[in-house]
Order: C-alpha cells, then sequence, then structure tokens
C-alpha cells in the first residue's frame, strides 16, 4: 500500500475529513484579524477537539512540526502531508491524548503555551500526565511552526524568558 494511502485510510479510521468547503470557511475566519494569543488559543481548541480540518485550515502550506515523534525521525513534519501524517501517528499511537493549557503568552512573532498533555498508549496501556510547553510560531495570521517542550523550563528558556 503507498504511504499517501497508508494516511488517508489511518485517518478514515478516526473519522477525518478533509472537506475543502470547511477548510476554505476556516481560513476566511483566520485571516479576520485575530491577534497571536487568540490564534494560538483557537489552534489547541481545535486540536483538543480532534478538529483536524480547523487546524489544517489555519496552518501554513509549508508548516513545521517539531514533536517528540519528529525527533525520532531526525526531521520534522513538514507540510500538510506532514501534519495529515503527524495527526494520523498521534491517533494511531494513543488511545488517548489529551492536552491543557495553563498560559499564553504573546511574543510577537511567536507565542509561548504553557500546558500538559495526559496520554495512554495504545498498545501498552502506559499513562503519562507531563507538563508540556510548545512555541508556535506564526506568519500571516497562519501556524509556520511548532515546537515541543518537555517542560515548562525548558520551553521558557527556548523562548528567551526565564522561568
Amino acid at each position: 500500500m503507498q504511504p499517501d494511502r497508508v494516511v488517508e485510510v489511518a485517518l478514515r479510521r478516526v473519522g477525518m475529513s478533509l472537506c475543502a468547503e470547511r477548510i476554505e470557511a476556516w481560513e476566511y475566519f483566520a485571516t479576520m484579524g485575530q491577534d497571536n494569543v487568540q490564534l494560538a488559543r483557537d489552534l489547541f481548541e481545535q486540536w483538543a477537539n480532534r478538529d483536524y480540518d480547523g487546524l489544517m485550515a489555519v496552518s501554513k502550506p509549508d508548516v513545521e512540526i517539531y514533536s517528540r515523534f519528529a525527533a525520532l525521525g531526525g526531521e520534522p513534519y513538514r507540510g500538510r502531508e506532514g501534519l495529515t501524517r503527524w495527526i494520523a501517528e498521534i491517533e494511531t499511537t494513543f488511545g488517548r491524548f489529551d492536552v491543557s493549557t495553563e498560559d499564553f503568552r504573546d511574543l510577537e512573532d511567536s507565542v509561548l503555551i504553557l500546558g500538559s498533555i495526559r496520554l495512554k498508549g495504545k498498545g501498552s496501556g502506559i499513562e503519562m500526565d507531563q507538563p508540556m510547553g510548545w512555541l508556535l510560531e506564526l506568519e500571516d495570521g497562519k501556524l509556520a511552526r511548532m515546537r515541543f517542550y518537555s517542560s515548562h523550563a525548558e520551553a521558557l528558556e527556548a523562548s528567551g524568558l526565564e522561568s
């Protein structure tokens, strides 16, 4: 089976659809002058609610995701295809993957988010609850890059702020 077909099958199993009309509607609303923190809040709300069409619509076509999965492969997830692969890997690897946010800090062209994740592996059943940090780089009202950090201190340091 071709890699693109594998991703398509995985997305269908979790009920995802990249309906063109829905993406166009999200793109329209994403460009209505939202500030960076509000855009970041919306992105995380979409992620938490598994609104992947909305997440896709507010991401640049050449978006880069630097997650823990990406670290294993040595390269970020790139482009909408990479974003789709990242989402599919989360959905197929974890029975639960809950993201919560506590603090959003506007850094002009990026936003630092401090929060946590709760997850449970599908195969292993192992559960984890861990503080996390994310640094979102935004361009033209869209997500350009998303970097994951395994602690608040690491995220604060990466953003140039002190804990």
